[in-house]
């Protein structure tokens, strides 16, 4: 697949057809891609790369924000977000009121003094919000929420360089196309994820304050409103203060009672119509939350021209070994642009996971808060993401937290990392600490029916690490500490303390240098053959010493008279020395 790499001006600067990978995350508006080293094509961060989408046609524009050169293999790493979210940040808005606007109206308003316009639009609703000072693609951000819509960028690259720049808003339910994926046709290995964690079939309803007979403040209800039951929504008797979703409640209930939860809107005053609001919001929340993971093959890139996937489209899945068949939206695509049978998706509820870097306010001397759109020494440019990863087979589950945190100020780049493996016969936990590209460390906990394992691992270049180990069996337990180098061991010392079949308890201790100080006492030390080497430094006092054969290189002091001789051997039963 061919990239074309252009500067910041749009002129083209070299092309490349070697990418060795290319993982496009549309959701994320990221790019990961890896190519081999060329000195006359080099990569740098602030170029831009453009392609075309394979499977739609359309023209994509990423910039680079992160370039790694990576040896002794000699290729270049690159990370790279879409243009909107580095032109946008770069872009300031001040406060702004919208107050009861239409979405095209409050988005043009923050997109007045950028290079983007809206383009095509889905919908036109209705809805106010409060912008705070700051950039313009965060003030985007929060339309996105306050309108619930979906946002697309679009753009397009004339061959003179400029840049047509447009967001297109798309509405919060996925657009039917007619894809249906399949276990059988075109989803490998699906995993099914239900979570009825959040799930409530019954909400109690609390609108704004009004004053009682007595001229007490208290909350509106409805509870003298009466609904007889219809297609549409369940009856509800006088007196009842909340309403309940019956059959969710025989679905989902605990031991068949209702789940509660309330709904509450201080701008409602009308009963009647706070019942409709609270029956609103419980259908949106009776049911778990589904989503569904695994790969699938781009059918448009395959042949089928006719079924294209596309992000935050609404697809009829089906899972026949579990007996699953629903129509829900991708919320999450990851295209393999070098081969589209790898690309994979997320289908279910859409958490907004947008990865940009922002610019942190500072605070000045006089307490006010100050933006800066100067990279200076002051100002931290920063990447921020999490992600949970959960997966499930026949052996086992997997659940994995990631926090990339990158700041280029300084260029640290930190990974942090937590995962949990629970198999038939192993449980593993691992959390992971890398600041950058060299420096990690990682502790790990392993259990199995016959040990248990604790280590932890610093690795302070690509060569050097040291680690510490404790393994517990139920005949012995083990300590280890090691340092090594270029895959050497250079420093090591173990503890082992075990029960032996022939000889009973044992203690083994391994070290270069083990160190004593104090008084040491050793009793019933009883050796068939003890030896002491290279007892050189101080003197060694002792009331008796007992020597079958004593030999003596230079003297005897015996209470301040010396014998002073080349060499002498004291052997026997019976022997004097007399004089000075």
């Amino acid at each position: 697949m061919q990239f074309t790499f252009l500067d910041m001006a749009g002129r083209t600067l070299f092309i490349r057809d070697d990418a060795e990978r290319a993982e496009w995350t549309q959701e994320e508006m990221s790019l990961e891609m890896e190519f081999p080293f060329m000195s006359d094509k080099k990569i740098d961060i602030g170029q831009r790369v453009y392609f075309v989408d394979p499977s739609t046609g359309e023209h994509e524009i990423y910039e680079i924000k992160e370039a790694r050169s990576v040896e002794p293999d000699h290729y270049q790493q690159i990370t790279a977000e879409h243009i909107i979210i580095s032109e946008l940040t770069d872009d300031h808005i001040d406060n702004l009121d919208i107050e009861d606007e239409t979405l095209s109206t409050a988005m043009n308003k923050v997109l007045s003094t950028s290079l983007w316009r809206v383009g095509q639009m889905y919908g036109n609703p209705t809805s106010s919000l409060n912008v705070n000072r700051g950039s313009v693609w965060q003030a985007v951000l929060d339309i996105r929420d306050a309108y619930n819509i979906y946002i697309m960028p679009h753009v397009y690259l004339h061959n003179d360089g400029s840049i047509d720049r447009y967001i297109n808003i798309m509405p919060p339910e996925g657009t039917f196309r007619g894809v249906r994926l399949s276990v059988d046709k075109n989803f490998t290995d699906p995993s099914v994820i239900i979570d009825d964690s959040e799930v409530v079939t019954a909400l109690f309803g609390y609108g704004g304050s009004t004053e009682d007979d007595d001229g007490e403040t208290v909350d509106v209800t409805f509870e003298d409103v009466v609904w007889q039951p219809t297609s549409s929504h369940p009856g509800k008797p006088p007196g009842q203060k909340w309403i309940e979703d019956t059959r969710a409640t025989a679905l989902y209930g605990r031991n068949g009672r209702a789940r509660f939860g309330f709904y509450q809107n201080s701008d409602i005053t009308d009963p009647e119509i706070l019942l409709q609001k609270t029956w609103e919001a419980l259908s949106s929340s009776s049911t778990p939350d589904i989503s569904i993971e695994g790969t699938v093959s781009d059918l448009y890139r395959l042949g089928y021209a006719d079924q294209p996937l596309r992000l935050f489209d609404r697809v009829l899945v089906e899972v026949l070994p579990v007996g699953f068949k629903k129509e829900i939206d991708i919320i999450k695509m990851t295209t393999d642009l070098l081969d589209p049978t790898n690309t994979s998706v997320t289908i279910g509820s859409y958490i907004p996971n947008i990865v940009y870097y922002n610019k942190e306010t500072e605070t000045n001397s006089s307490g006010s808060s100050t933006g800066n759109n100067n990279k200076s020494e002051e100002t931290t440019w920063q990447e921020f993401r999490t992600t949970i990863e959960f997966y499930a087979d026949g052996t086992g589950m997997q659940i994995k937290a990631v926090q990339n945190d990158i700041r280029n100020q300084n260029e640290e780049i930190a990974i942090q990392e937590g995962r949990l493996e629970v198999t038939y016969n192993k449980i593993t936990q691992e959390v992971i600490d890398r600041r950058n590209a060299d420096a990690e460390l990682s502790s790990r906990i392993t259990v199995t029916a016959r040990q248990i394992t604790l280590e932890t691992t610093e690795r302070t270049n690509q060569y050097a690490t040291m680690s510490g180990k404790i393994t517990v069996n139920s005949n012995k337990i083990g300590l280890v500490v090691k340092e090594t180098a270029g895959g050497y061991e250079v420093n090591a010392a173990s503890i082992v303390l075990g029960i032996n079949d022939q000889t009973g308890s044992y203690v083994k201790i391994k070290a270069d240098t083990i160190n004593l100080t104090g008084y040491v006492t050793v009793s019933e030390l009883n050796a068939t053959n003890a030896t002491i080497s290279n007892l050189t430094s101080g003197a060694t006092t002792a009331n008796t010493l007992k020597a079958t054969l004593l030999s003596a290189a230079t003297g005897f002091d015996y209470q301040g008279h010396s014998c002073s001789f080349h060499t002498i051997t004291i052997s026997g039963t019976t022997y004097h020395l007399l004089g000075y």
